[in-house]
């Protein structure tokens, strides 16, 4: 309160000036949308024209931003066309929908093309009409293309294993199958889903089961792969000789949490290599015991 002239009180309003609380509103909320990683950008009701798209939204659309803002449709010509129509269905059908959410591509100047994922929300006046389309956008084109690499990886993964000559499988930290190949599954004469789930001991004979939960155990304790040729029962009751390779299968932190491992058949070796030594015994006991003297020497007269 203030004296006037007269000795009377006059009053001033207290309140701040509303016009330049807005600007500065304004202002704020511009210079925030122009410093966030997410595209952003706003459009007239009609979606056609852009009336403003932050740096990070220029970037992507890769045009002068006087020319974006003051050319009608110049935005939807940087829409794939596969994806055009569908994008302007649904601006035209926003007032009933209140909002949507939908993936779609950009093509730049270059050619280079993006995959964005944009929700779209009208902005209403105090009359309830549509004043304003705001749309807030994520370039998802690199988590795409990792997703796209990881199927492609997996593909030759998957190729691999069910094409070599090799059997292959994964045990949880409980000695349960987690996985294994075609190969694997046809030695045992088994579906996958039979294998999966099931213990050593629900498989093989106990004296067998046991000598391969005792090496799983070792592989958990020490941490070290496990290397060896032995006897493997086959589904018809015969023994085979595999060579086998076990190791720790590991999660991201490093930590033990099952095992992986490889087998493949080595009988016909393991076989040869017992006849190659058998017969080395017989000749031995032949030269020992016949009633003869036997010599040899290199071709320099050495014996």
């Amino acid at each position: 309160m203030n004296q006037n002239a007269s000795g009377g009180e006059t009053e001033h309003s207290a309140e701040p000036n509303s016009e330049v609380n807005s600007g500065l509103a304004e202002q704020f909320r511009l210079q925030l949308l122009d410093h966030v990683s997410e595209l952003v950008w706003s459009l007239t009701p009609d979606g056609r024209r852009l009336t403003y798209f932050n740096p990070a939204a220029a970037v992507v659309f890769g045009a002068a931003v006087s020319e974006v803002l003051q050319r009608d449709g110049m935005w939807l010509g940087a829409i794939h066309p596969s994806d055009k129509i569908l994008v302007q269905e649904q601006l035209q059908m926003l007032a009933e929908t209140g909002g949507f959410r939908q993936q779609f591509r950009v093509l730049g100047n270059d050619g280079t093309e993006r995959q964005l994922e944009a929700t779209f929300l009208p902005l209403r006046n105090e009359h309830n009409e549509i004043v304003q389309v705001a749309v807030l956008a994520q370039d998802s084109s690199e988590r795409i293309l990792a997703q796209r690499s990881l199927v492609e990886a997996r593909a030759v993964y998957d190729s691999l294993i069910e094409n070599l000559p090799i059997k292959v499988f994964r045990k949880n930290r409980h000695g349960r199958f987690v996985f294994c190949n075609q190969l694997f599954c046809d030695a045992l004469q088994l579906e996958l889903e039979e294998i999966v789930g099931k213990t050593d001991e629900d498989l093989f004979p106990f004296s067998v089961a046991k000598k391969y939960r005792d090496d799983d155990r070792q592989i958990l304790e020490t941490g070290l792969p496990y290397h060896s040729v032995e006897e493997h029962p086959l589904a018809d009751g015969s023994i085979s000789w595999v060579e086998v390779i076990k190791s720790p299968l590991r999660d991201r932190d490093g930590r033990r949490i099952g095992i992986q491992g490889v087998f493949w058949d080595v009988t016909d070796r393991v076989m040869a290599q017992r006849s190659l030594v058998e017969a080395r015994a017989v000749y031995d006991s032949l030269i020992e015991n016949l009633p003869i003297k036997v010599f040899r020497k290199n071709r320099h007269g050495r014996f």
